[in-house]
């Protein structure tokens, strides 16, 4: 099979300092990420409710076409659409948090309207965020459009270590450090949206259709959680039940995930499931990692923050890649140890290892995370995907993941803790990631190596 057709792209050093100011005034959206309790569209914690009555609103099921009006707006404006879209991702992500700050303006009947907007808004920002990425990428600062793209992602699963780790539980505090970054959020997108007329008109480069409707049909995949969903007396009449309900969800998620990746091309389908598997497989991690690192707050913040920080710092490297696979590498040999020492008989011992190597373990996985949806995200970058990746097509892929690994952590055996059958999933799950990371650098970079000129950035 031959590697796609490529547009040519050239750099435009004129545009360098303007470039610069909306990568500052994209990443004002990054943090406002950081607060959001919608993390990965609703699917980390529609999940972890463990079949959990949802609710059954007009609300919850109007949430999920954010994501496809999203993607359209990139589709037919791909120059000047995101900086809107980073715009209404702020601006809907301000009433919950003003709400919750100041209780007297809020009234019952908001209810859906606050559900809606607070659940659309972290998928415009996304979409707004990749738009950006692209952009930047296509326009000559790829360092910077990449490892924006891998920021966006990641940033969403270091959130709970901090929030929760940290010690930051009340609704009131998380709310009042939302209010503070949606401020800069929606300055930095006003800001992008004025600024963008001196993008040059060559950028970036019209998204595929076919890709932009495979990934707005891809992202209602979260819909099957509501949709299958148990009643209360089939849960009470067989235990079976919430564990089989997690279980068709994932295979559904699965079959659609791969379908839709299939419609979209075969860089695509590796690319979106390569992110499915890292984002579900980590998000999972990361709810037994919060409990851990609970007793070490301090430690717990200092860990994540610090290691975003240095994800970033790496993500801008031409080591990238192998920094990242590495990382990976280690985060799977840390699972394996850790399943080893949950089966051993020394209950003691196994609990000092894992408050002192859960913390490790989250720095090495965020900077490893961090890096290789970089890698990935400068290949797609050059082909305006990135927004119908993230936002659509990598969803179903995550939700298959999510809901498969926590069937198999609710059929774990009575004598056993639900962490047997989660860490060897997980570590199955970074693996063959990190094979599909491989296979997509090494395949379609492979015509971006030799595009390495003298001050230049390169993406590998």
């Amino acid at each position: 099979m031959s590697l796609p057709e490529y547009p040519t792209i050239t750099r435009d050093t004129s545009g360098s300092r303007s470039t610069t100011v909306l990568v500052w005034c994209a990443a004002a959206s990054v943090a406002l990420l950081f607060t959001k309790a919608s993390n990965l569209f609703e699917i980390v914690p529609l999940t972890a409710r463990m079949g959990a009555t949802l609710t059954e609103s007009f609300a919850t099921y109007a949430v999920l076409a954010a994501p496809a009006i999203a993607l359209v707006v990139w589709q037919l404006t791909p120059r000047r659409g995101w900086p809107w879209l980073l715009l209404a991702g702020a601006v809907l992500a301000a009433p919950a948090s003003l709400m919750q700050v100041w209780h007297a303006l809020y009234a019952d009947w908001m209810d859906d309207i606050l559900i809606i907007a607070t659940g659309a808004a972290p998928a415009f920002t996304v979409a707004g965020l990749c738009g950006a990425a692209t952009v930047l990428w296509q326009a000559g600062n790829r360092a910077a459009g990449g490892t924006l793209v891998g920021a966006t992602l990641v940033v969403q699963l270091v959130a709970p270590v901090v929030l929760m780790s940290g010690g930051f539980d009340a609704r009131e505090t998380i709310a009042i450090v939302g209010l503070v970054l949606v401020v800069p959020a929606i300055v930095g997108a006003a800001i992008t949206v004025s600024a963008s007329t001196v993008i040059p008109s060559s950028v970036p480069v019209r998204p595929d259709l076919r890709t932009t409707i495979a990934g707005a049909v891809a992202a209602v995949t979260p819909a099957l959680f509501p949709i299958l969903q148990p009643s209360r007396q089939e849960m009470r009449s067989n235990p079976d039940t919430i564990s089989d309900y997690f279980l068709y969800c994932g295979l559904i998620a699965l079959v659609i995930a791969i379908a839709a990746g299939m419609a979209a091309g075969l860089l695509n389908l590796l690319a979106s499931a390569a992110l499915g598997l890292l984002l579900g497989a980590f998000g999972m991690m990361i709810m037994p990692s919060v409990e851990v690192l609970r007793e070490f707050a301090v430690v717990a913040i200092i860990a994540a923050i610090g290691s975003v920080v240095i994800g970033v710092l790496v993500a801008q490297s031409r080591w990238r890649f192998q920094i990242g696979m590495g990382g990976l590498a280690l985060v799977v040999v840390g699972l394996f140890v850790f399943f080893l020492m949950v089966n051993s008989d020394d209950v003691r011992s196994y609990r000092d290892f894992l408050d002192g190597a859960t913390p490790v373990l989250v720095v090495i996985g965020v900077i490893a995370a961090l890096s290789t949806v970089t890698s990935v995200g400068s290949v797609v970058a050059r082909r305006s995907d990135t927004p119908a990746i993230v936002v659509g097509l990598t969803v179903p892929f995550t939700v298959a993941v999510i809901g498969l690994i926590t069937w198999l952590m609710l059929t774990a055996p009575d004598d056993k803790a639900p962490l047997t059958n989660m860490l060897p999933a997980s570590a199955a799950g970074v693996l063959i990631a990190g094979v599909l990371v491989a296979m997509i650098v090494n395949r379609y970079g492979e015509s971006q190596r030799t595009d390495h000129r003298p001050g230049s950035d390169t993406i590998l």
